[in-house]
C-alpha cells in the first residue's frame, strides 16, 4: 500500500496472518525526511498495526499514537496500511472495504494564525505606517512561538522539493502548506517583497533575538559574491539530487528540526551549534550564506523584474506613474 506523507509518497509492504489480521509491516521507500522516520521508528510506532485485523480503521492509530513532530508521516504509514488491507479485501470471499471517506477542508488555528501573520507583515510595510518595527517584533515573535516551537513547520526546501516533483500533497489536510507557498509566491510577484523572511520566518527571528543579545553586526565579506553562489549552488543540487532520486528529502539540509525539536543527525545538531553562536556576532548567518530559501525566492523576484514587471508596465495607460 501506499499514501503520502510530508516529503512524498511512503510506500509499505503489509504481510497478514492466515486469520487476516496485521502480522508485520515493512517500509518500502519513502521521501520523508530521515529524522522524521528516525523518530517514527524510535518510538516504535509501526508495532501498534500488529494484529490489527484488515478491516480495521487504520486512521485511529495516527490519530491516537502520532508520534509528536512526525504527525504526517505517521498518518502516510496508515494510510498506507488501510491501502494494503483495501487490496486485501479484494482477494479475499468476505465484503469489500469501504473506500476511506473524504476529508472536509482542515482549517484550523495553525492557517488562521498564518494568514494574519502575512496579514500584518503587510500593514508592517505600509509607508504610512507609523509602528513598523513594533509589529515586526509582533509577527517575528509569533513566527519563532507558533511556526517554530508550537508547529514546527517553517517554509522548508523538502515541502517545495516534493511539489516540484509532483508530489503535492492533499490539500483537504494540508492546506496551510499551500497558503504558505502560494501566498508567499503571490505576494512576492505583486509587491517584489518577501513577507516571510522578512518578518516571520521562525529561525529568522531566532537568529535575530541571538544577534540582540550579542550585538550582531553585518558581516562584511571582500568576497560577497562568492558566497552568494555557494549559497545558490548549494540550493540547486539539493533541488536537483532530490528530483532525479525521486526524493524530496534526501538532500536537506535545513537545521530547523535540531532547532525547534533539539533533534536530527549529529551532522544537523553539530551545524545548528555553529548557527548559534555564529549569531551571536553576525547578524542572520544562516539567512545570508546557507538557507535554501533565499535563492528560490531571488529566482521569483528574478522571474518579476525581467516578466512581471515589463508586462506591468506595458499595460499602463500612456501618462500614469509607476508606483
Amino acid at each position: 500500500g501506499s499514501a503520502k506523507g510530508y516529503g512524498g509518497p511512503v510506500r509499505i509492504a503489509a504481510r497478514f496472518s492466515n486469520s487476516l489480521r496485521i502480522t508485520k509491516i515493512h517500509i518500502i521507500s519513502s521521501a520523508e525526511t530521515p529524522s522524521y522516520f528516525y523518530r517514527v521508528k524510535k518510538e516504535n510506532y509501526l508495532d501498534h498495526f500488529t494484529q490489527l485485523s484488515y478491516d480495521h480503521n487504520m486512521m485511529k492509530i495516527a490519530g491516537v499514537n502520532a508520534v509528536s513532530g512526525a504527525t504526517q508521516t505517521c498518518r502516510a504509514i496508515a494510510g498506507a496500511a488501510r491501502d494494503a488491507s483495501l487490496t486485501m479485501s479484494r482477494h479475499i470471499e468476505k465484503a469489500h472495504l469501504e473506500p476511506a471517506e473524504k476529508h472536509n477542508i482542515q482549517f484550523g488555528t495553525r492557517e488562521t494564525i498564518l494568514v494574519l501573520l502575512f496579514t500584518l507583515s503587510m500593514l508592517a510595510r505600509l509607508p504610512a505606517f507609523k509602528y513598523k518595527k513594533t509589529l515586526r517584533w509582533t509577527t517575528l515573535s509569533a513566527g519563532l512561538l507558533f511556526l517554530g516551537f508550537i508547529y514546527n513547520h517553517p517554509l522548508n526546501l523538502t515541502q517545495m522539493n516534493a511539489m516540484l516533483a509532483g508530489f503535492w500533497p492533499d490539500w483537504h489536510e494540508q492546506i496551510y502548506v499551500y497558503l504558505l507557498v502560494f501566498g508567499l509566491i503571490a505576494i512576492m510577484l505583486t509587491s517584489g517583497k518577501n513577507l516571510y523572511c522578512s518578518h516571520f520566518c521562525p529561525f529568522g527571528a531566532f537568529q535575530e533575538i541571538l544577534g540582540k543579545l550579542g550585538k550582531a553586526k553585518p558581516a562584511r565579506l571582500r568576497a560577497r559574491y562568492m558566497w552568494l553562489w555557494l549559497q545558490r549552488s548549494l540550493a540547486w543540487v539539493a533541488i536537483a539530487a532530490a528530483l532525479i532520486t525521486r526524493n524530496p528529502g534526501v538532500s536537506g539540509y535545513e537545521i530547523f528540526t535540531a532547532a525547534f525539536r533539539f533533534q536530527g543527525s549529529s551532522r544537523l545538531l553539530i551545524l545548528f551549534s555553529l548557527m548559534v553562536v555564529t549569531s551571536l556576532m553576525i547578524h542572520r548567518p544562516w539567512c545570508n550564506f546557507l538557507c535554501p530559501v533565499k535563492p528560490i525566492t531571488d529566482f521569483i523576484a528574478l522571474f518579476r523584474k525581467k516578466l512581471v514587471q515589463p508586462w506591468i508596465k506595458k499595460r499602463k495607460p500612456a501618462g500614469e506613474k509607476n508606483i
